[in-house]
């Protein structure tokens, strides 16, 4: 048996809200730490739509290297949020 290389993906916590109606939750594909870091950087930059778009009106706020939150920006109460965070594959059941 070889030895198994870590293995990332991003966790995207999409639409959460006060209500918690209409969450998602999603994965990437799992890569290596360096390309989910890229990843997670384009993500931020607007530059990724295939994984996650931005909200419209809002503002993308990084808490780590390993962390980003996309608030948007519309009525007081219709306020979103979206969490994206870099995690490493602990065990992959697939």
């Amino acid at each position: 048996m070889g030895i198994m290389t870590a293995q990332f993906t991003l966790v995207i916590e999409a639409n959460l809200a006060a209500t918690a109606y209409g969450a998602s939750i999603s994965t990437t594909e799992p890569v290596a730490e360096s390309d989910a870091l890229e990843l997670l950087d384009r993500i931020a930059r607007g530059e990724a739509p295939e994984v996650y778009s931005l909200y419209k009106r809002g503002v993308t706020v990084r808490v780590s290297e390993r962390q980003l939150i996309d608030i948007s920006r519309g009525r007081a109460t219709s306020t979103r949020q979206t969490r994206i965070t870099l995690a490493e594959i602990a065990s992959d059941r697939r």
